[in-house]
């Protein structure tokens, strides 16, 4: 606790104990915890205890008008946790008796021969601190009913010694696979359902609780499931107001989900640092989240350069626009990937050429991202080039040479045609054979280009 303890307010009902000091000042010197206010009968009490609710009743036997058991059966009426303490001069069991049956909260016999008041002050505390107790006790059972109706998680409540269950709902069953009803039979009963490796750790947790210091962990529980369930468990100890602790209470939270779902993305990061490919993730507004290895020994920036820098960091300000365009039609259309070119720029100036494949990343069916994936295409794109310009000198060529061969066909086809209506055909069939020759020749220069390899 901080500060100082707190004071209690105590009421004392009729006459004091010896004739050396009133009742109020007895008690005060006694105790500096205690605050006392005397009342001389059972109607002044209960005037003052409407007035100003007070934290103990303290009440002698015998009243002007009437006795302490009846003023403590009034009392009872309207409040049943009150702490009340009856002191006698008669230690009669009748009187013992009424008092027990009314509810008294502890008894107290005056003696000439005893310090009274020690006593007496000692079953104030203890009355104060169990009724204290008792409330902090029942606001955490409160607390965690009206809790547990709208969460997963197992709450529980035990005593500090671990003794007894005050408190589990019936998630455990379904976490644990345990019966509750035994917990509660069996406070350590929880232990059985820990992973073996796992009990002395919750063990040493417990003993942490008891002794007044939270604990937080991570085990693994549930017996017929081979302890693959992971939960989270945390603990406070609950103390009373002098700083004891009466209780222990906490929650189990079934974390199995996000530890796969963890174990899912270390893989895929080992699988992406592995990736001979740069990786990157980029937040909603384009800014880096993630980088792998390869992006940053491909572009010459450090880790840190490219940790929350905008894309346009490596990108024209034309691919940046083109990736945003890309990314708009994938968050409102069907597809969640696509691909587009662009140059990365690296940190020396240099110019690389890739493939970007661009995937959404999701959470909660949400826009949340996006993946890229970098494919270095600049030698392909110089290989197609150098077949595009090979490609338009073979066209340029093929075109010449369709010329060339055209013109000595069309001298045979002509000589041809006269021949047959000349009387002497021999001239005309002349020409038309130096034409076919020609042809021949042309056709055996493109054979032996072909078989060289010699450039068109």
């Amino acid at each position: 606790m901080n500060g100082q303890p707190r004071r209690y307010h105590v009421l004392f009902v009729g006459n004091g104990l010896d004739s050396r000091d009133s009742p109020d000042e007895a008690i005060e010197r006694e105790s500096d915890r205690l605050t006392v206010e005397v009342a001389t009968d059972s109607d002044e009490a209960l005037e003052r205890v409407d007035e100003r609710p007070c934290d103990c009743l303290v009440s002698r036997y015998d009243l002007p008008t009437t006795d302490g058991v009846d003023l403590l059966e009034t009392v009872r009426r309207d409040d049943d946790t009150l702490p009340f303490v009856l002191v006698t001069d008669d230690g009669s069991e009748p009187v013992a008796s009424r008092a027990i049956s009314a509810g008294v909260t502890d008894y107290v016999r005056h003696s000439e021969s005893v310090d009274t008041y020690a006593t007496l002050t000692d079953r104030i505390h203890e009355a104060v601190d169990r009724a204290r107790s008792g409330t902090r006790a029942g606001e955490a059972e409160r607390h965690l009913e009206a809790v547990t109706a709208a969460s997963d998680d197992v709450h529980w409540l035990f005593s500090a010694d671990w003794s007894e269950t005050l408190f589990v709902d019936d998630a455990y069953e379904s976490v644990w696979a345990r019966s509750a009803e035994t917990l509660r039979e069996n406070p350590r009963d929880f232990l059985n359902g820990v992973h073996p490796d796992d009990r002395e750790r919750v063990e040493a947790g417990m003993d942490a609780l008891s002794a007044g210091d939270p604990v937080d962990s991570e085990i693994r529980v549930n017996a017929d499931e081979q302890y693959r369930r992971r939960v989270r468990v945390r603990g406070e100890p609950v103390r009373d107001d002098t700083g004891a602790v009466v209780r222990v209470a906490g929650f189990v939270r079934d974390v199995t989900d996000r530890r796969q779902r963890q174990w899912q993305l270390r893989r895929y990061e080992r699988i992406v640092e592995a990736s001979g490919d740069p990786v990157y993730t980029l937040d909603t507004e384009g800014h880096f989240t993630f980088v792998n290895d390869r992006l940053v020994d491909w572009t010459g920036y450090d880790r840190a350069d490219l940790d929350g820098e905008h894309i346009s960091l490596l990108m024209e300000d034309d691919d940046v626009e083109t990736g945003r365009r890309l990314i708009r039609s994938l968050v409102t259309g069907d597809d969640d990937r696509n691909t587009f070119e662009m140059d990365v720029v690296t940190a020396d100036g240099e110019t690389i050429t890739c493939e970007n494949h661009i995937a959404l990343v999701l959470a909660d069916g949400e826009f949340a991202g996006t993946v890229g994936i970098l494919r270095d295409i600049t030698d392909r794109k110089r290989r197609a080039e150098k077949l595009e310009r090979k490609n338009d000198r073979l066209e340029r060529f093929t075109s010449l040479v369709s010329h060339d061969l055209r013109n000595p066909l069309n001298v045979v086809q002509g000589r041809l045609e006269l021949a047959r209506t000349s009387d002497d055909p021999s001239p005309h069939l002349d020409d038309a054979v130096h034409a076919l020759d020609r042809c021949q020749q042309l056709v055996d220069d493109l054979l032996t280009l072909a078989r060289e390899g010699d450039s068109v």
